[in-house]
């Protein structure tokens, strides 16, 4: 059996007031398209689990994996 990947496609994340927080938490190969709303990092997001993205990095990131209408807010 192979690595399980998350489903969040479609998800509606947290407002900026109540923000979803990743925790360093592995994201590598996580589906997110159509996911919404704000997340605060870090996250560990490359394929081999070694990039860890905070700040303007991971604001970035959502958009590169299908997400642009995530924000990525620092705390």
């Amino acid at each position: 059996m192979g690595a399980v990947r998350a489903d969040l496609r479609g998800c509606a994340c947290g407002p900026r007031e109540r923000p979803i927080a990743l925790g360093e938490a592995c994201r590598s190969g996580c589906r997110l398209e159509g996911v919404s709303g704000v997340v605060t990092g870090p996250a560990y997001v490359g394929a081999d689990m070694t990039d860890l993205l905070d700040g303007a990095d991971l604001a970035v990131w959502p958009g590169d994996v299908g997400a642009p209408d995530v924000e990525a807010a620092s705390l």
